[in-house]
């Protein structure tokens, strides 16, 4: 398993809306509208482009780094859809990530 679906795993397992990866900052989880570190490791400078590069096509990844933006979507069987989007930036590759559940919730449906 890789080290992003072990973090989107965790994601799922926490009930976290959202992932948020940086350089030189530790991995974030948001539960409950606050941010908490998975952690206290600082995520290396190569962290948050080499996460999103385990799960995307290559061309994806020279997409990103032509137009510094990537929106995709990783399924995890069973857990939902995550919606990813990794941009570059100056100094970081920020990276963000939402699940979004396969069954909403107190839904009917």
């Amino acid at each position: 398993m890789s080290m992003m679906e072990r973090i989107l795993r965790l994601m799922a397992e926490k009930k976290a809306s959202d992932v948020y990866l940086s350089a030189n900052s530790p991995a974030l989880i948001k539960i409950d509208g606050e941010c908490v570190p998975i952690n206290s490791q600082l995520l290396p400078p190569d962290a948050p482009r080499a996460l999103p590069a385990e799960g995307v096509k290559p061309q994806d990844m020279e997409t990103l780094q032509e137009s510094g933006e990537l929106n995709m979507a990783v399924p995890l069987p069973l857990l939902g859809r995550f919606a990813s989007a990794p941009c570059a930036s100056v100094a970081r590759w920020p990276w963000l990530c939402a699940l979004f559940r396969s069954k909403c919730p107190n839904s009917k449906i």
